[in-house]
């Protein structure tokens, strides 16, 4: 439980951060999976 309170902000900012910057920022990360669902999956 404990755990899911403190990772949920972190997954929150980074779909914000998927579904708005990463459309006009375009593609930064050449591996795969992506940066940031690299870092959804680590969490």
């Amino acid at each position: 439980m404990l755990k899911t309170v403190i990772s949920l902000p972190f997954i929150l900012l980074i779909k914000i951060y998927q579904y708005t910057l990463s459309y006009f920022l375009g593609n930064r990360c050449r591996y795969l999976p992506s940066c940031s669902n690299y870092a959804l999956e680590a969490i």
